[in-house]
């Protein structure tokens, strides 16, 4: 059986300034806000990927491995069975 985390966050926008019109100081503050975040989600992103490398490398090796045996295993039954392909004597 296999669980799954799910991290949820919840976050409450700052209330904007109650005058209207365009406020060049909180907009400054909410995209610097914005690019922190990006910025710390592309860093794990990037060290987990970096991380993952050797577990995708020992999954490839396995799977060619695997695939290599499992032909020489089909070939010899067919040499063995079957006579596939004839070998010529030298």
């Amino acid at each position: 059986m296999e669980t799954v985390a799910l991290t949820i966050y919840l976050r409450a926008e700052p209330a904007a300034p109650a005058a209207s019109g365009w406020h060049p100081v909180y907009e400054l503050q909410l995209a610097a806000k914005d690019a922190l975040e990006g910025l710390t989600s592309y860093a794990t992103t990037m060290m987990a990927v970096i991380l993952e490398i050797p577990v995708v490398l020992l999954w490839l090796a396995t799977i060619v491995l695997g695939g290599t045996a499992g032909w020489k295993l089909i070939r010899w039954v067919a040499r063995l069975f079957f006579s596939y392909p004839k070998q010529q004597a030298a």
